[in-house]
């Protein structure tokens, strides 16, 4: 596969539009998901939105959250339109992190946390990424150590964010 433009100008694995999920457009009512949320922030702010082990988290704390991660992203330089590579698990940080990207106008590569070093490196050559957000550890597996290699032998990937470390200071 190669990592040049096609013809029709998009990236080979990249899907352009909508085009092959006609059935699912009617569902979608064109308005970005962080508007969404914004907006169910302003109108039921004390509503439940997300449910962890930790408690309930409302709109409004989810949109305020979600406000910091994009904020902290942009603050490290990294631009609307560039690419990150999210490789989290099912965890409550990963609602306000894809939030976050998606109202700072980034463009979030997920990933399943099960995808290791070659994986996640094709993937995030061949996007162009500027930064990976990963676990520290998931289960008995250590993200740390390949996401630093990845790193290391692509150039356009600057930043390895673990939520709740001090780079994620802004979460």
């Amino acid at each position: 596969m190669t990592t040049s433009p096609t013809a029709t100008g998009h990236r080979d694995g990249f899907v352009p539009g909508t085009s092959g999920f006609r059935g699912l457009v009617s569902y979608w009512s064109g308005r970005p998901p962080p508007e969404l949320l914004r907006e169910s922030a302003r109108r039921q702010p004390d509503r439940p939105a997300l449910l962890t082990e930790g408690g309930a988290h409302s709109y409004a704390d989810l949109d305020a959250a979600a406000g910091r991660w994009a904020h902290g992203f942009l603050g490290l330089g990294i631009a609307p339109g560039d690419r990150v590579v999210v490789q989290l698990p099912n965890v409550p940080e990963f609602v306000p992190v894809l939030f976050g990207l998606l109202r700072a106008g980034i463009v979030p590569m997920l990933t399943l946390p099960a995808r290791r070093r070659a994986e996640i490196e094709h993937l995030a050559r061949l996007s162009g990424a500027v930064a990976s957000l990963i676990p520290d550890r998931a289960g008995n597996v250590d993200h740390r150590m390949p996401a630093d290699e990845i790193a290391d032998v692509s150039p356009e990937l600057r930043h390895v964010l673990v939520p709740g470390e001090q780079t994620c200071a802004f979460r």
